[in-house]
């Protein structure tokens, strides 16, 4: 059986949040065989609120994708692990990692439970679940505990983003896995170098921002341009999206998501107020 969720209040910590509602369970020591470098135990179990479906496990691709027996390939909902190399290129660092403590957590024949979301399926055609252990823990918040991945909103499914902020942002705190990586650092704007790509966390000072019918531009430092297109805009509440650009001018934030180069800027797109914090 897969136990119910009790809540309990605590302190908020990241992005916008001042009060979080979430689950934490300290759960018995899971039989594990890894590197010295990442506990057997969990604390945190982000429990279900009911599960949907059980399902057995055939094979694990990577640090967040698996296979079912029934055929599905299923992505993880809630975090991004490093990536895996390809066509020769090496993996990311903690991307083996990751894959190897979800295929020792994840062996064939593992019975799963999945509890969907909004959306159940991605624009790839894989299933998109929370998935958990028997116990009640979730894979993700296993994931997130041990710093082998980010949390990753991509609404409009973000049931239990909250438990698994808490939980990243403990594993940042303690610098556990990736985050006692430079590259998960907070860089400012200006020290990002030219090939800088890939998952990053940046901070700077807003000198222009446009707010239109399309979406909320935020200009850093002349160097990297922030997009939140209207449609994410709900998510970070009337308040926030009906702030204008005299609001936003001249702010400090900090950032997190996926940079890409075009011509001699960086973009970012934020699509959750989890990715966004304004600094003091």
């Amino acid at each position: 059986m897969f136990p119910g969720c009790d809540n309990e209040r605590v302190r908020g910590s990241g992005a916008l949040f001042i009060k979080r509602w979430f689950c934490i369970r300290v759960t018995a020591v899971l039989a594990l065989s890894l590197s010295g470098y990442i506990s057997t135990a969990s604390a945190y179990s982000c429990a279900p609120d009911h599960i949907d479906e059980t399902a057995a496990v055939e094979y694990v691709y990577d640090g967040d994708t698996i296979r079912l027996k029934d055929g599905r390939k299923l992505r993880l909902i809630g975090v991004n692990t490093p990536e895996l190399g390809r066509d020769g290129a090496a993996p990311e660092a903690f991307a083996e990692a990751a894959r190897d403590g979800l295929r020792t957590l994840l062996a064939p024949g593992e019975s799963v439970g999945l509890r969907f979301d909004t959306e159940r399926h991605d624009k790839y055609g894989r299933t998109l679940a929370h998935v958990f252990l028997h116990s009640g823990v979730s894979i993700t918040a296993w994931l997130l505990e041990h710093g082998l991945g980010t949390t990753f909103p991509v609404p409009p499914n973000l049931w239990n983003l909250e438990c698994y902020r808490f939980v990243e942002q403990d594993a940042e705190d303690q610098h556990r896995g990736i985050w006692a990586l430079e590259k998960y650092q907070s860089t400012g704007v200006d020290a990002l170098p030219p090939d800088a790509s890939g998952y990053h966390i940046v901070h700077g000072r807003v000198n222009r921002a446009v707010l239109d019918k399309r979406f909320l531009r935020l200009e850093l430092a002349d160097k990297l341009v922030i997009r939140i297109d209207s449609d994410d805009l709900s998510f970070f509440g009337t308040e926030f999206s009906a702030k204008g650009p005299v609001f936003w001018s001249g702010k400090n934030l900090e950032v997190r998501g996926w940079l890409t180069r075009r011509g001699d800027r960086f973009y970012m797109r934020i699509r959750h107020p989890a990715s966004l914090r304004i600094l003091n």
